[in-house]
């Protein structure tokens, strides 16, 4: 029934469930709140990189904001310009960030954990494995 009531109104569903929710006991209005809500956050990947500090989300916003609103309505060369300025500085800071993370993080655990070494070592691999080209007479494929 509450249900019908929340996908009915133009109300709210927060506010319709409040309401119901103070004549009914802390228990069950608990599980109305979980069952009918689901709160839901989506992370992007692109920050989800252990090396990835506050200042790089930092020139990641600004370098995205400068092209988005900037860039790509006025198309001027100056805009243009800070674009290309800020996209710089954010790949100078991801490299080192990432180098002093390998450098602190990977390369001491060589001696105390291997296994971390050689994993990060494995995952850079670009061997790719399959089946390899067929020829024939002539040698094309």
């Amino acid at each position: 029934m509450l249900y019908l009531i929340l996908n009915s109104t133009q109300v709210s569903p927060l506010r319709v469930l409040s309401r119901r929710c103070g004549d009914l006991s802390s228990q069950s209005c608990l599980k109305l709140w979980t069952n009918l809500i689901v709160l839901s956050k989506f992370a992007t990947t692109r920050y989800n990189q252990p090396w990835i500090t506050r200042q790089i989300k930092r020139f990641s916003r600004w370098k995205q904001r400068a092209h988005n609103i900037k860039v790509k309505k006025s198309g001027r060369e100056c805009d243009w310009k800070r674009y290309k300025k800020l996209k710089k500085q954010c790949q100078n800071e991801c490299r080192t960030a990432y180098s002093t993370y390998i450098t602190e993080m990977i390369a001491p655990s060589m001696d105390s954990n291997p296994k971390k070494f050689w994993s990060f070592i494995k995952s850079k691999r670009n061997d790719k494995t399959g089946v390899a080209p067929i020829k024939d007479d002539n040698g094309f494929t």
